[in-house]
């Protein structure tokens, strides 16, 4: 099936993406939405890092600052885990 990953960070972005699931296996990652509710983005990145892990990588900026985030979305055991 097809899964909706999403998360946020209160004040700061909100970001999601779907994942195709088959036999507990993240077969496909697609269609990434970021949106900065304040600061902004210097990089956003999609990828597949296993057949059961995906994670959107997200560069967010506020001024000078630079903060790596990301969302991630893992299977274990069974269970689509969500971590961000």
């Amino acid at each position: 099936g097809s899964y909706r990953i999403s998360g946020k960070k209160t004040g700061l972005w909100e970001a999601s993406y779907y994942i195709s699931v088959t036999n507990e296996t993240i077969t496909r990652t697609y269609s990434p939405s970021a949106t900065a509710i304040t600061g902004s983005f210097s990089s956003t990145y999609l990828r597949l890092d296993s057949n059961k892990q995906a994670t959107y990588y997200l560069g967010w900026k506020m001024g000078i600052l630079n903060y790596n985030h990301y969302l991630q979305a893992t299977i274990r055991s069974g269970s689509l885990n969500i971590t961000y």
